[in-house]
């Protein structure tokens, strides 16, 4: 049975047994010493843990954004170990965060997101994007229901001498929908 993942940015939600991954612009530096980070970062975690709340890696990125480095979110260079499909179930692999930045990095990773934000504003009609991002809800009860229920999707085919009918609806999905009747405006009625 192939793993599934889980990538949290920092200021995501959480889960048990997942992975906390996030930039920290210049940590190290004059701007951004470690010893204002690792204090909060540690209390994070013990918080956390009190709650039953561990990870099995934390990837910490210290670049910044005008480094183009390939570990930076949104590229993947910190998470190669995470990439392929021999041994992840992508499909069932996740990257939870509020920003595009993390979204971009799911469709990166080839992985889909979950946007921490009550609707897709953030990725500007951008298809790639929307395409990755299976749910954007700023309600961590529906964020858990859809983690641990998974999606709701039916599908049928039906086909007669006269008409060949497919349908497939995915309840927890993007809201696109690509229907062809053959007829524009009966399409824009379904729609």
């Amino acid at each position: 049975m192939k793993k599934r993942v889980l990538f949290i940015d920092r200021d995501g939600t959480l889960v048990k047994k997942s992975q906390l991954i996030t930039n920290q612009d210049g940590l190290g530096t004059d701007t951004f010493p470690e010893n204002t980070f690792w204090p909060v970062h540690q209390f994070i975690l013990h918080t956390l843990k009190g709650e039953e709340i561990t990870f099995d890696h934390q990837f910490i990125d210290r670049s910044f954004p005008e480094d183009n480095a390939p570990t930076r979110k949104p590229r993947t260079g910190m998470l190669t170990q995470y990439l392929g499909r021999e041994k992840y179930d992508l499909e069932h692999s996740f990257v939870i965060g509020d920003r595009a930045t993390d979204v971009e990095l799911a469709a990166n990773l080839g992985y889909r997101a979950i946007l921490l934000q009550p609707n897709r504003t953030l990725l500007k009609g951008d298809n790639r994007l929307n395409s990755t991002c299976v749910l954007a809800t700023s309600d961590w009860d529906r964020i858990t229901e859809f983690l641990f229920a998974g999606e709701r999707i039916a599908e049928i085919r039906r086909t007669t001498k006269e008409t060949d009918i497919h349908v497939r609806i995915n309840l927890d999905g993007n809201g696109i929908c690509h229907i062809h009747t053959g007829l524009g405006f009966f399409d824009h009625m379904l729609e």
